[in-house]
């Protein structure tokens, strides 16, 4: 019974913070954004899925722009723009079926889903390390559904993914997990080390994992021909990381090396290399810590190194890391960890809304970790000084960064070009010049990853032997 009254308890305030975070996105973030911006990606995402149903190539500039310019009002009449839809096959393959509903509609119900995908992630993750689950909700409140809900971006499912996959495993529902891995694929250069990792590592699980790439394979092969299968991977992806490398928001190491003056083919191959050593690094630290702290830590640890640099990282996939940092907080008492949760709960470079979000998140981030790690009092004081540096950032911005130019109206592009031509071309226009400010932005999050990578590696290393061990 005490269990149940703990449980009921445990519902109610994640309801009530969940209502409080549905009343903070649509009245106070929402107006924050430009409103004809709202749900920029989710639009790409569904004409993408549109032209799939058609059998048409979802990653062409047309009939791609013609749906985005019908179904969204970002765009400004007569522009050529079309905003890329980078999704792989077996993505598309859902969203074509998503996309014979009306696009109103699929916006309210796509929301609906990202609160409720936060929600669970923060149950998980609460369950997982015996945490206060509003305590992990602040922290995902600002970093994963304000983030993603403007844009109608799909982190959070994936994220949700990862988080059920970890918490499956250690409770031995194989067939949860190879669910949870499905899921964490849909963005799948953040998915795939956790698919990797559960594969390798975890024989019991190798038939749910076989599963999960049969029916990727299955699913892209029913909407994509042979040709289409062949130009995601050998152009599309490429040509994506191209479009963002003087993106002043990337995390990426190609965005770095390219700021420094290297080439950009030269630039985009040695953020490639580095990405596969950080996937390599990431499996073989994976499984020590899995073994220390948990099963979970095979996808949370394997996950949460690709996040280091790479060809392509925008602010909203790097939350991808904080299951690993909840774990290593909350099970192995790190306060280099338990940092990395408070500085992660602040999307730092989203100076677009820094007036708003920065002050709400700083609060947030004080909260969480004054909840789940009390012990740890000189964290305190970070919450406060995280508000003050959010005021100072917001001042540097607010003085510093020009208006936003709008969408531009340039030369045309053929219909049959790759939809990132056009967008490379509204990114190289629209840069605000401000380079130092950007990269002082970046720094709180891309330390906070690394930060997170070395407890993993010193915990992977660390004697005696394995307190969580469950491996075959």
């Amino acid at each position: 019974m005490n269990g149940a009254m703990r449980a009921a308890r445990s519902i109610a305030a994640l309801g009530a913070v969940l209502a409080g975070l549905v009343i903070f996105v649509v009245a106070v973030g929402a107006p924050s954004y430009q409103p004809r911006t709202f749900d920029f990606d989710l639009v790409a995402f569904y004409c993408g899925g549109a032209v799939t149903a058609e059998h048409h190539d979802p990653y062409r500039v047309e009939p791609l722009r013609s749906c985005e310019h019908r179904v969204g009002p970002v765009f400004r009449r007569g522009s050529p723009l079309a905003v890329p839809d980078p999704l792989p096959p077996y993505d598309q393959a859902f969203f074509a079926a998503v996309a014979h509903a009306p696009y109103r509609v699929v916006q309210v119900a796509w929301f609906v889903a990202l609160v409720a995908a936060c929600a669970a992630t923060a149950f998980l993750i609460a369950e997982l390390c015996a945490l206060p689950v509003a305590a992990v909700a602040a922290v995902l409140a600002i970093s994963e559904l304000y983030c993603s809900a403007l844009l109608g971006q799909i982190v959070p499912f994936c994220v949700l993914g990862i988080v059920t996959a970890g918490w499956a495993l250690e409770r031995g529902k194989r067939g949860l997990t190879g669910a949870g891995l499905l899921l964490g694929m849909t963005e799948p250069h953040i998915g795939l080390p956790a698919l990797a990792a559960v594969f390798l590592w975890h024989a019991r699980s190798r038939v749910a994992v076989a599963i999960v790439g049969a029916s990727l394979a299955v699913a892209s092969l029913v909407v994509a021909p042979p040709q289409q299968l062949a130009e995601y991977f050998s152009s599309v992806i490429p040509a994506h990381a191209w479009s963002e490398i003087n993106n002043q928001e990337q995390f990426s190491l190609a965005y770095v090396l390219h700021l420094c003056g290297v080439p950009e083919t030269l630039a985009l191959q040695l953020a490639k290399v580095e990405y596969a050593v950080m996937l390599v690094l990431g499996l073989v630290v994976a499984r020590g810590a899995s073994q220390r702290f948990g099963l979970a830590m095979l996808p949370f640890c394997a996950t949460a190194f690709v996040l280091v640099g790479g060809p392509f990282l925008h602010v909203t996939q790097m939350v991808a890391a904080l299951p690993a940092a909840f774990v290593l907080a909350g099970r192995a008492n790190s306060r280099v960890a338990a940092v990395a949760v408070c500085v992660l709960s602040v999307p730092w470079i989203d100076y677009a809304t820094v007036l708003t979000v920065l002050p709400l998140a700083a609060g947030a981030s004080y909260y969480a970790v004054r909840s789940f790690l009390p012990a740890l009092r000189p964290v305190y004081g970070l919450g406060f000084a995280a508000l003050g540096i959010a005021f100072v950032m917001a001042a540097s911005f607010a003085v510093a960064v020009a208006p936003h130019p709008g969408m531009p109206a340039y030369g045309p592009v053929g219909p049959g070009a790759l939809a990132e031509t056009t967008w490379r071309a509204l990114i190289d226009m629209q840069q605000q010049g401000h380079v130092v400010l950007s990269a002082l932005a970046k720094v709180p999050t891309l330390c906070a990853v690394l930060g997170i990578a070395a407890v993993a590696v010193r915990s992977a290393a660390l004697n005696p032997p394995p307190a969580f061990a469950d491996h075959p």
